[in-house]
Parts: structure tokens; sequence; C-alpha cells
């Protein structure tokens, strides 16, 4: 049986890419295809909180270090609430993976350019609850947006995860090594 933990790690491992998706703002209708407005769009502070990372600092080389509360990202309440919340949760976790993307928590100095695009991360697991997981919306969510975190590795110089059991990484090596082959 693997970890509770295990699960969001293994998410974040896929490589799917949903394409074509439509999002309701109260602006009206934003298309995926044109993302340009996404990465000044500002979430609700319910959302913002529910969602949490930021930038805390920066390491010798000036990687921006970006701290991601995966265990206190409350999936399943927007999942299974769905509406605006569910809209506004899916355009602030696609807006942090544009974010990395682009360069955007890099520092501003005007002896490099372009800005260094690659990141150092965190992720902490602390709070993560199984419940989460059980929901058939709230997986499909996780599924859907934590994947596309696959596309970000290329952005991402190294990183961490904290707060996680022992059994975690070593439950994410082996199911990875055994699809693999």
């Amino acid at each position: 049986m693997l970890s509770a933990l295990t699960y969001p790690f293994l998410l974040s491992l896929l490589f799917i890419w949903t394409l074509g998706e439509s999002v309701q703002l109260e602006s009206g209708k934003k298309d995926f295809a044109d993302r340009s407005w996404i990465l000044d769009w500002e979430p609700p502070e319910d959302i913002k909180n529910k969602f949490l990372y930021y930038v805390s600092g920066f390491d010798y080389d000036n990687k921006p270090v970006l701290i991601m509360e995966w265990g206190k990202w409350d999936f399943q309440g927007v999942a299974e609430k769905g509406g605006m919340e569910f809209d506004n949760a899916t355009i602030i976790l696609d807006q942090l993976i544009d974010r990395i993307q682009a360069g955007y928590f890099a520092k501003n100095d005007t002896d490099v350019f372009p800005p260094e695009k690659e990141i150092v991360v965190i992720v902490d697991f602390g709070g993560l609850k199984l419940r989460q997981i059980r929901s058939p919306p709230t997986f499909k969510l996780m599924l859907d947006r934590m994947a596309k975190m696959g596309t970000t590795y290329k952005c991402i110089a190294y990183g961490f995860i904290v707060n996680g059991k022992k059994s975690t990484y070593y439950n994410c090596v082996t199911l990875v090594s055994s699809l693999l082959g």
C-alpha cells in the first residue's frame, strides 16, 4: 500500500497536458490558448490561501526559492464545491506553472539578460490528508493540475520535499520503476 504522501508526488510526475480548456471569470470567458492574461491575474484571497505558494528568498546563485505548501492545498474543498471557486483554483494552479516557465520569480538583474528561469523548489507535504485523494472530483483536479507540473521540470534547478515520510520517496521510486519497466 502506498503512503498518502506518495500520491501528490506521483501526480506531479505525470506529463499530461489538458488542451483547449476554457474557464469562466468575472471578467468573462477566457481561453487558455491565449494565456497572456494569466501571469498578472489576481486571484481572490480565499483561493490564494487555499493554494499557497511564495518565494522565500534566493539561493547563492540568485535562483528564487519557491515554497509550495502542497500538504495544505485544499483540492477537495474546491473540487466538490465546483463553480467559480473551482475555476479560480484551476487558474491559480495554471498561473503558478506559467509563472515558473516564464521566469516570473527571478530577480530582475540588469547584468543578466534574459533573466534566469531556473528556480529552487521546496514542496511541503505537512498537513496532507489522504481524504483528498479518495474523492473522484478531487483526484481528477489533482491529476489534471499537478500533472502539468511536469512541464516545469526543465525550469527547476533542484528541490526538496519536506514534512514527508521516508516511505514516500521509496514508494514513488518503486512505483515509477515498475511503470517504466
